[in-house]
């Protein structure tokens, strides 16, 4: 009919690039997903991507999935972008990137350290950040440090969703909270901070004007146009970081809601109306992918890659079993677990993190198993370790949530979650009974992408607000409800895995357990 209209978001993450398309009632009409390879250059810790290989691969997915929709591309209503934090990407005077990388290339290591010990309590409440070196500033400075020439051919820094929005439009702009990820964004102001662009010694001047999300900051090229399938002057809007969007998708807009989104990491985000610092210094602050709103934000480090880590090393019989039978090997691993008690039988995996501010981000990929008896293993298997790790995992997103709850002053009342872990019935299930909350599980469990189709849907006049927006495309699969019997053993349990934490938290501090 003529009157339909879509909404496009586009997502730049860790290991690919992703197009979906979505109707107004929140149901993802068509999706398109590719892997990007990144590049290692002899640098210690230094990851970059090539610029022409990745807008390659975004405008794929973009022409892939409009065939896929059969949608004809002038029913787009509006086309917005989110992706990973931190990553950044450094253009010249002309708009040629002469510098592209993910939140994975730590080559400012050096330089975060100096500016910590400089001007850290300072940065940190300012930013909300405590300066880290997968940050921007930190490989700028590397780059001013190092490779001088390129260092001073940088005109104007965008944050990834900004670049990929620059290339849609030929705009230069950034948003609050995929600018606050980059910790040179004064949080109480919204605006990239005089401050510490003065105490880093940086030019000011390559810092892009900012938009809220669900602003529009431009519309389509013809020559962009003509490359992607998209109708020209198609409105382009500002989104915002993966973490915020996806609490946009999960109807985390109002003061207090918290959302752990579940994938490769947990960051855990409860919304606040202020820009709560936290008093320990053990908290992010950020802005919120809407105006008016805050994060404040604890994460719980390796969780997803921690239960891929066990699929891979431990889960070989699972493995081959669902190659035979053509489903999903954390299928066969769930199915399996649904037998095994609380508390695994006395096993319990200690990998993921209760966050620590800085500290957390030097702790490399380490953890423990403890409880394995050796005289019963049929009671401490492969099926009580893979239970033991999904424990794991929702212990450490109830530690930070309770850090959350000491910061704002504020109770949770209930948990929403998204990403891989939401498509798990027993992992959901674990989670409401370790926290004694109610854990939401939206229909749309990649809500980093409804979330940024909200911010187009806004931009494109559909709706008012983010808000409005939420109401009419989240939608619950199911309410979790916790089991009180199992909450009251995870209450003991879960003291017993924080005293474990806190020991193999410092041992891999104190480089016992770490590889540095």
């Amino acid at each position: 009919m003529s009157f339909e209209k879509y909404l496009m978001g586009i997502d730049i993450g860790t290991g690919g690039g992703r197009c979906f398309i979505f109707d107004l009632n929140g149901k993802e009409v068509a999706s398109t997903y590719r892997e990007w390879t990144y590049l290692y250059p002899n640098i210690p810790h230094a990851v970059e991507f090539d610029p022409k290989e990745m807008w390659n691969i975004i405008k794929f997915c973009i022409v892939n999935t409009l065939s896929k929709s059969k949608i004809n591309p002038s029913k787009i209503a509006g086309i917005s972008s989110t992706s990973m934090r931190e990553g950044i990407v450094l253009l010249d005077k002309e708009g040629k990137e002469i510098y592209a990388a993910p939140n994975v290339d730590w080559r400012g290591f050096k330089e975060a350290e100096e500016t910590e010990k400089a001007f850290g309590e300072k940065i940190y409440e300012v930013s909300g950040r405590w300066p880290a070196p997968l940050l921007a500033p930190y490989r700028i400075l590397w780059l001013k440090k190092h490779q001088v020439e390129k260092y001073n051919k940088v005109d104007t820094m965008l944050m990834l969703s900004d670049w990929v929005l620059y290339k849609l439009s030929n705009v230069i702009s950034s948003e609050p909270s995929i600018a606050s990820s980059s910790g040179m964004l004064d949080i109480k102001r919204r605006e990239w901070s005089e401050d510490i662009i003065e105490w880093l010694r940086l030019p000011k001047d390559i810092f892009p004007r900012i938009y809220e999300g669900g602003e529009q900051i431009g519309e389509l090229p013809k020559e962009v146009a003509s490359e992607t399938g998209l109708k020209e002057g198609a409105p382009i809007i500002a989104g915002g970081a993966d973490t915020q969007c996806g609490l946009l998708g999960t109807a985390a807009v109002e003061e207090g809601q918290t959302t752990a989104v579940a994938g490769t990491t947990t960051p855990v985000q409860m919304v606040v109306n202020t820009p709560l610092i936290s008093k320990k210094k053990k908290l992010w602050t950020g802005a919120h992918a809407t105006k008016g709103r805050w994060v404040i934000e604890s994460n719980a480090i390796l969780t997803g890659l921690a239960f891929r880590w066990y699929r891979d090393s431990v889960g070989s019989l699972e493995k081959s079993m669902a190659q035979i039978l053509q489903v999903d090997p954390y299928e066969i691993i769930n199915r399996e677990i649904e037998s095994v008690p609380p508390g695994s039988n006395g096993v319990f995996a200690v990998f993921s993190s209760v966050f620590d501010g800085a500290q957390t981000l030097k702790v490399r990929s380490r953890g423990s198993f403890f409880g394995l008896n050796g005289t019963r293993p049929e009671l401490t298997g492969r099926k009580e370790m893979a239970r033991a790790m999904i424990e794991n995992a929702c212990y450490a997103v109830f530690a930070n949530c309770l850090q959350l709850e000491e910061c704002s002053n504020m109770k949770i009342k209930d948990v929403r979650i998204c990403g891989g872990a939401a498509k798990s019935k027993i992992w959901t299930k674990i989670q409401a009974d370790v926290i004694g909350k109610p854990v939401y599980v939206p229909q749309v469990k990649e809500a980093t992408a409804l979330g940024v189709a909200m911010c187009a849907g806004v931009g494109a006049g559909i709706y008012k607000n983010i808000s409005e927006a939420a109401s009419s495309l989240v939608h619950w699969e199911t309410i979790q409800e916790p089991d009180k019997s199992a909450n009251q053993i995870y209450n003991d349990l879960f003291w017993k895995w924080r005293r474990l934490h806190d020991v193999v938290f410092q041992l891999t501090i104190d480089g016992v357990l770490s590889n540095w």
